[in-house]
C-alpha cells in the first residue's frame, strides 16, 4: 500500500455561513412595528417566542396578550421571556391572564421581595429566595419575537406604552426594530431555548456562533462578542458612529475609541438628551471632557429619548438590545444583529444623519458652562459607572 495514502490528511470541513440576511426590513417607527409584528402573530401556525426586559400592562400589553390569544385558541404555542427588574409588576399582573389564555412564561431574575412562582424555580421558599438573590446582577435584556422557528423581530423595543406614538404622542421613545429571515435564525431559536428550558437545551445540537447574530448567553460567547466589538472599533479606518443611551463603556472599549479618533477616524457619539435613567446622563457628562480631549464628537439628541442602539463602523452597521456599558458586557444577556442590505444600511446613514440635525454639539465651553456644584457631583456618580 502506497504509504502516501496513509499519511494523506483528511480534507477539512470548512462550513460557509450565508453574509446576508434572506429578508430584512428596518422599522423607525414603533406603531409600524408592533402592528406589523402582532399581524404576524396572527398569521402564526405552529409557535410564537418572544423575550423581553419588560411586559408592561397597557394599551400595547392588552394587545399583546390578546393577539397571544387567538393564537393559543388555533393551537399555537407561545411562550414568552422577560425581566424581573423590567417588570416588577410581572407576577402579580400580567402571569394570570397568561396562565388563563395558555402561555407558558418564565421570568428571568424575579425580585426576590415579589410573590409568585415561575418556570425553572424551586417550590421551597428559601431555596427560592436564595436563588433570587444569586441571580440578582444577571439580567436579561434581550428584544425577540420568533414566528414559527422562521421569523425573527429584534431591537431595542419593549413590550411598554413608552413606545407608541398615539399613547405618549411627541414624548414616545424613539427606537430601531428589525424583522429578519436567514439561516442564522436557529441561533435565536436555540439561544431562547436556553433561557426558557436550560435541561431541554442541553439534549439539542449545538450549533456553531454564525456571524449574523452575536449573542452573549455563556462566558465563551461573552467573550467573544467582547472580542469582535473591540476589534471592530480597532479596525476601522474611516468612521465610528455610536447611537446608544446608556453610554458608559469600560476601559478597553474606551481606549479603542480613542486610538481610533488618534489616527485620524471620525468617531461620533449620540446620546439623547433626554434619559429614563439620570445617573446615567450623569456618568457620561463625566466622561465629556475625557472624550472631548480625545478628539470624539458628542452629540445630544434634543427632540425625544432615543433608545436606539446602532453602531456604524466602516460599512458594518449593528443593532439590537446591547448598550455601551459595563451591565450589558458584563452581566445582562444581549442580542446584536448584522444589518446586512445595502438599502438598509443607507437608511441607517441617513437616519443617523437626521438626528444629528437635531442635535447639540457638546464643546468645551458647554462643559465650562456647568456649575462647580454640578462638576463635583456628576465625579462622585462616576464611581457608580460598574453597576449602570
Amino acid at each position: 500500500m502506497n504509504n502516501n495514502l496513509l499519511l494523506r490528511k483528511k480534507p477539512r470541513i470548512v462550513r460557509r455561513f450565508s453574509t446576508n440576511w434572506k429578508t430584512e426590513k428596518l422599522y423607525f417607527d414603533n406603531d409600524d412595528y408592533y402592528r406589523d409584528l402582532i399581524a404576524e402573530i396572527d398569521l402564526a401556525r405552529y409557535s410564537i417566542e418572544m423575550e423581553v426586559f419588560t411586559f408592561e400592562e397597557g394599551v400595547l400589553g392588552q394587545r399583546i396578550i390578546e393577539a397571544f390569544h387567538r393564537a393559543t385558541l388555533r393551537g399555537v404555542s407561545v411562550r414568552l421571556i422577560c425581566d424581573g427588574w423590567g417588570s416588577p409588576l410581572f407576577l402579580q399582573n400580567i402571569a394570570p391572564l397568561l396562565r388563563r389564555i395558555g402561555v407558558r412564561y418564565k421570568l428571568y431574575r424575579p425580585l426576590p421581595w415579589r410573590f409568585g412562582h415561575t418556570r425553572g424555580e424551586s417550590k421551597n421558599i428559601f431555596f427560592k429566595l436564595w436563588s433570587r438573590i444569586k441571580k440578582i446582577n444577571r439580567g436579561f435584556h434581550r428584544k425577540v419575537t420568533i414566528i414559527d422557528k422562521k421569523y425573527a423581530w429584534v431591537g431595542s423595543l419593549n413590550v411598554s406604552d413608552v413606545h407608541l406614538k398615539e399613547v405618549y404622542g411627541k414624548n414616545a421613545w424613539v427606537d430601531v426594530g428589525a424583522r429578519i429571515e436567514g439561516e442564522a435564525l436557529p441561533s435565536l431559536n436555540l439561544a431562547f431555548e436556553k433561557a426558557f428550558n436550560k435541561k431541554r437545551w442541553l439534549r439539542l445540537r449545538p450549533r456553531p456562533n454564525h456571524p449574523l447574530v452575536l449573542l452573549n448567553d455563556s462566558f465563551v460567547r461573552r467573550r467573544r462578542t467582547t472580542y469582535i466589538q473591540k476589534r471592530r472599533l480597532r479596525r476601522a479606518k474611516k468612521r465610528i458612529w455610536i447611537q446608544n443611551p446608556y453610554f458608559v463603556p469600560e476601559r478597553s472599549l474606551l481606549q479603542a475609541l480613542y486610538k481610533a479618533a488618534k489616527r485620524g477616524v471620525d468617531v461620533k457619539v449620540l446620546v439623547p438628551d433626554k434619559n429614563d435613567q439620570p445617573i446615567v446622563k450623569w456618568i457620561m457628562h463625566a466622561l465629556l471632557n475625557q472624550l472631548l480631549n480625545h478628539n470624539i464628537q458628542v452629540y445630544e439628541y434634543k427632540l425625544h429619548f432615543a433608545h436606539k442602539k446602532v453602531l456604524i463602523a466602516d460599512s458594518t452597521y449593528t443593532i439590537g438590545s446591547t448598550n455601551f456599558n459595563h451591565r450589558s458586557i458584563l452581566h445582562d444577556q444581549e442580542v446584536e444583529i448584522l444589518v446586512t442590505h445595502r438599502e438598509n444600511q443607507r437608511l441607517l446613514d441617513q437616519v443617523f444623519r437626521a438626528d444629528l440635525e437635531n442635535s447639540v454639539l457638546i464643546t468645551k465651553e458647554t462643559i465650562n458652562l456647568q456649575a462647580m456644584w454640578y462638576r463635583i457631583f456628576i465625579r462622585l456618580m462616576f464611581f457608580l459607572r460598574y453597576w449602570c
